[in-house]
């Protein structure tokens, strides 16, 4: 390549100007989001459609608790969905109890899956599935003491 010579991508350039014009005609709007509780969290979010997004999270039971917290969005309001809470106290060691969702993806209306963790932060892992009709707690792999929890999650199709 000589010196000074700039390689010019007419294709990128105007997805940078449709990207730009979108983004300038974009307003964000507060929407209401329901809560499990008092103390609520939600850590990441899937978004298939604009009527198909889920936020997943946490929220303190009155037990004190950490509990899954999982909303769905349908184009025009936020609900709770039930989802699976494995970290109870009998399930765990004394003083580590709770579940939380930190991150989530998905393929389609039915195959949308949530990770986190049970029993404190740097225990179990935990994995959530959503089949179209219900979350379900899928069996994963525990991290070492030392690791971090199940924080993001990666589709791979193929």
């Amino acid at each position: 390549m000589m010196a000074g010579k700039k390689h010019v991508f007419p294709w990128l350039a105007a997805a940078a100007v449709a990207s730009a014009a979108l983004a300038a005609n974009i307003r964000w709007l507060v929407v209401a989001s329901p809560n499990a509780s008092a103390t609520n969290y939600l850590l990441g979010t899937a978004a298939l459609a604009p009527s198909d997004v889920w936020a997943v999270g946490y929220y303190y039971a009155s037990s004190g608790v950490q509990m899954t917290l999982t909303e769905h969005w349908n184009g025009a309001t936020w609900a709770l969905v039930p989802s699976p809470n494995p970290g109870i106290p009998s399930n765990c060691s004394p003083g580590y109890q709770g579940s939380a969702l930190t991150a989530a993806g998905g393929i389609s209306a039915s195959d949308i899956w949530a990770v986190g963790y049970n029993c404190s932060w740097q225990s179990r892992t935990l994995a959530e599935h959503w089949n179209g009709s219900q979350w379900s707690a899928v069996s994963s792999p525990d991290a070492s003491s030392s690791a971090l929890p199940a924080a993001g999650v990666r589709i791979y199709l193929g």
